[in-house]
């Protein structure tokens, strides 16, 4: 099975923001849109923001094999 790659490239810099448990409010979505950040989602995963972290860097270590 290969793996969906997405266009970073090794070496690149990867910000990871994780929300409050409660989820981003529509205001902090707009501003993420208008600064152009990609967004990935966890699913429907309900998960305390340290657990989201850890997940989080997980996912970009497996798909990246770093």
């Amino acid at each position: 099975m290969q793996k969906n790659r997405s266009k970073v490239s090794r070496g690149s810099k990867i910000l990871v923001i994780t929300g409050p448990e409660g989820g981003f409010d529509e205001t902090e979505i707009n501003l993420f849109k208008e600064k152009n950040f990609p967004t990935i989602t966890l699913g429907n995963l309900v998960l305390r923001a340290e657990t989201a972290a850890i997940t989080a860097l997980s996912d970009i270590i497996y798909e990246f094999e770093l």
